[in-house]
């Protein structure tokens, strides 16, 4: 990649109100180097909800059959 290059573009659409501000439910992505593009649409959002710390607490594990080092924990 040569300086000035660009590495990626994202556009944002689709605002809609989400607790009192202006949030994208709308996301198309643009990798031009690969030819890569990517859509995301939500239909809900949801700020800063209340996640059990169970959802970030990962395990070591022995490498299974397809190498797979970590996994989830279970909760």
């Amino acid at each position: 990649m040569r300086a000035g290059d660009v590495e990626f573009e994202a556009r944002y659409d689709d605002y809609r109100d989400v607790a009192g501000s202006p949030f994208a439910h709308a996301i198309a992505v643009e990798l031009p180097a690969t030819g890569t593009h990517a859509e995301l649409q939500f239909q809900w959002v949801e700020l800063n909800p209340s996640l059990s710390d169970d959802l970030f607490r990962l395990e070591l594990r022995r490498r299974g059959a397809r190498g797979a080092a970590w996994r989830r924990s279970a909760s």
